[in-house]
């Protein structure tokens, strides 16, 4: 017997037992595949499913990973995502984002001194938020809706890090205002559906005249994707999508949202730079607007009013 029928059947018999006398039950043909089956709204409810390739799975304890050059063990490969081919590689490249961030961050008006309690939203395995400088005399939080990494990061980077799984849901676990500083790399390039509610959240846990770092792609992105980063667009799987097709062509109607390849979580979504700017100074300050910031993606830099 299946698991729903069983459970079916079971509530029914506890209707029977408040007093219902006869209950009918009707066959009962296939049953669709329960809803956390499908891996693009699963996230929606709870963490995205763990891996079952060797390298990600965790033991107890805390495993000997090889240490990097930052003197904090680097991840195994299959939680990369993609940023790196080699150990030094990734943790260089996380460095040169944190810079990347800080250096826009300054511009704008922000000083180190402010951003004692930091949050990276969709932190991985932590490879920019361990390149956060200081990183003993401040709070720092990573959250991601992928399990294994989390775990990982909990196992190897906690203490002084401290991190916690989340869904795709817009709902972070923590109090209004709390952060000085979010960021979200290459997080807001894979939400189509919540990103006005996603934005909103970060809004509620960011202090007044707090700071939120936030890199999209936009038209520039996919004349980078089609030249420079043609590579990368090969891995990410969307090359097919957006070769050949010139980008006045795909943002004609709209100076905001234009162009989304895929389901989310694993969406590209494209954005018209002064149309997502334009929208999302409704919401907060926009201070700054760099094409080319994130590799191919830009940088917004944002403060709470």
């Amino acid at each position: 017997m299946g698991v729903a029928i069983a459970q079916q059947l079971s509530r029914l018999r506890r209707v029977a037992r408040r007093g219902v006398r006869r209950i009918v039950v009707a066959a009962v043909g296939p049953i669709e595949p329960p809803i956390d089956m499908n891996r693009y709204l699963t996230g929606k409810y709870v963490p995205l499913e763990r891996p079952t390739a060797p390298e990600v799975v965790v033991l107890s304890g805390r495993p000997d990973d090889p240490v990097g050059s930052d003197g904090l063990p680097v991840p195994p490969q299959g939680l990369w995502l993609g940023y790196a081919r080699t150990a030094d590689e990734y943790i260089v490249g996380g460095r040169h984002d944190v810079e990347t961030m800080l250096r826009l961050l300054r511009s704008a008006g922000a000083s180190m001194d402010e951003f004692v309690r930091v949050l990276d939203v969709g932190c991985g395995a932590g490879r920019m938020l361990r390149a956060f400088p200081d990183v003993g005399r401040r709070e720092l939080w990573g959250v991601d809706i992928s399990a294994p990494h989390i775990e990982w990061c909990e196992r190897h980077l906690t203490p002084p890090m401290h991190f916690a799984t989340t869904t795709t849901l817009p709902h972070l676990p923590f109090e209004d205002a709390k952060f000085d500083l979010i960021w979200c790399g290459s997080v807001f390039t894979h939400i189509s559906e919540l990103a006005t509610a996603w934005l909103l959240e970060l809004r509620r846990v960011v202090r007044p005249r707090g700071w939120i770092y936030v890199t999209v792609h936009t038209k520039r992105s996919i004349e980078l994707l089609e030249g420079r980063y043609a590579d990368d667009a090969l891995s990410g799987g969307f090359a097919h999508s957006i070769t050949g097709i010139p980008a006045t062509r795909q943002f004609q109607s709209s100076r905001s949202l234009e162009l989304i390849i895929g389901s989310d979580p694993d969406s590209q979504v494209f954005y018209d730079a002064d149309g997502i700017a334009e929208r999302w100074s409704r919401l907060l300050d926009v201070a700054s607007v760099t094409e080319e910031a994130h590799d191919y993606q830009a940088a917004i830099v944002l403060q709470k009013r």
